[in-house]
């Protein structure tokens, strides 16, 4: 056990207190357990929900990542997380929980700590074996977590962390995560019969309002307003009609990375999201581009899927989900392949001067349009044309793709591995989760092979 004087010290240092909330340092140096074999080493990164700090061990020199959960948690959640922690043993890819402790208010959780590079690094350079064991490892451990009936929910890059060095991978954060059982709260309602739906019919008193006495006053009214009153929707049929109980259906998840079905309020959610999730991710690996999607909204996460997918998948799976969707006008889905080789094969500098020469400035004075111009529109579907280069093209599945490639190279290699990577990125982001892949089946893949 530390002396007095080295506690005091470690509690006032200027270097943890400026990287983590005094809180949680007055919180951590007030147990025995940690304050006599740990010290604060620094903030690793916080959230919504909790701050993660390292820690070190004074007898080993072992390093571990101490997740703090905010006072204000729902202890439920708190719980369930640890649950599904120690059910899923620390295996496949998936983070390790050392032990948990309480401190009034804050629980906190330790986990192994695991040394990792930066994805906005990697996105940018990735290569295609370095892409490819990615994802396998990613989909590893979504394999473990959804064959114990679990979703995680929140699959994006900072949450599966990689050593590029030791090609190893851990995926963290089970914050949001929870059982698929507990997905749906509650089933509609079959009952259609007039009896539960309205219940008993009023009895009109034979006294008007004014006319009774108070008690019988507080009797009459107190029947009729507590039933407003009362938070639980199991309300008993009776005078008025049963109050149907609403449907609280999870969105968790991070904006850009949640399924079709989550953003449709879909009550019958599955493990399926996950993979979408994951499929996003690769996606963003494929192109270069992270986050591929960033939108603002519900609203505009449905119109950027829509952009891509096309129209009529959505509006298939709100109509068989019992959801309406109108999009107007209908919009083509995009080839996904198309869109990977020339967002990839695109230099920043090219599309900066493509974009520049076709300023307003720079643009022909009317009636003195050549051949030279390029076409604004594709002849087949008529969407605007995307000009990375001097040949502009259109990402719509008809037709052959034009000026992706920089000075008219083959790049058969990475072709070929776009082909099996564009192989299984349409089943992991297919619109339907009934007809999504799993990860069980998306490792057994070409690109895998």
């Amino acid at each position: 056990m530390p002396d007095n004087k080295n506690l005091e010290r470690r509690r006032s240092s200027p270097v943890v207190e400026k990287q983590v909330d005094s809180n949680i340092v007055k919180a951590l140096t007030s147990v025995p357990s940690f304050v006599g074999s740990f010290e604060i080493i620094r903030k690793l990164g916080q959230g919504s929900f909790s701050t993660v700090i390292l820690a070190r061990s004074h007898e080993v020199g072992k390093e571990v990542a101490v997740k703090c959960l905010v006072p204000t948690t729902c202890p439920s959640k708190a719980f369930s997380e640890l649950d599904i922690l120690r059910k899923l043993g620390g295996r496949c890819n998936v983070i390790g929980l050392l032990c948990t402790f309480r401190y009034e208010d804050s629980i906190f959780f330790m986990m192994d700590y695991f040394p990792h590079d930066h994805f906005t690094t990697f996105v940018h350079d990735a290569k295609f074996d370095e892409i490819r064991d990615y994802m396998k490892n990613l989909l590893i451990a979504l394999q473990h977590v959804h064959k114990l009936k679990i979703i995680h929910r929140d699959i994006k890059a900072t949450n599966f962390l990689f050593n590029r060095t030791l090609r190893r991978y851990r995926l963290i954060d089970f914050g949001l995560a929870e059982h698929e059982e507990g997905c749906v709260k509650r089933k509609p309602d079959d009952s259609t019969n007039l009896e539960n739906l309205c219940g008993m019919a009023i009895k009109r008193p034979r006294l008007a309002l004014s006319q009774r006495s108070t008690a019988e006053k507080k009797k009459l009214l107190g029947s009729v307003t507590n039933r407003f009153e009362n938070d639980d929707p199991a309300i008993a049929t009776g005078t008025f009609a049963h109050l149907r109980r609403k449907e609280r259906v999870s969105k968790a998840g991070t904006a850009g990375f949640r399924a079709p079905e989550v953003l449709l309020n879909y009550a019958g959610q599955t493990a399926a999201v996950d993979i979408w999730s994951a499929g996003v991710l690769f996606l963003g690996l494929l192109t270069r581009r992270y986050p591929f999607m960033k939108p603002k909204d519900d609203e505009t996460a449905l119109a950027q899927i829509i952009s891509i997918f096309g129209s009529e998948s959505l509006a298939l799976l709100a109509k068989r989900i019992g959801k309406k969707l109108i999009c107007q006008p209908h919009i083509s889905a995009l080839s996904i392949r198309k869109l990977i080789l020339c967002i990839r094969l695109t230099k920043k500098e090219d599309l900066i001067r493509r974009l520049s020469e076709n300023s307003i400035e720079n643009l022909p004075k009317e009636g003195s349009c050549s051949s030279l111009c390029p076409p604004t529109q594709c002849e087949k579907c008529e969407r605007s044309l995307y000009c990375p280069t001097y040949s502009p093209i259109c990402f719509c599945k008809k037709g052959d793709i034009l000026g992706c490639s920089n000075n008219g190279e083959k790049l058969e290699i990475e072709e070929n591995f776009i082909e099996k990577s564009v192989a299984l990125l349409e089943k992991m982001l297919t619109i339907d989760p009934k007809r999504r892949i799993t990860a069980e089946w998306a490792l057994k893949a070409e690109i895998f092979k």
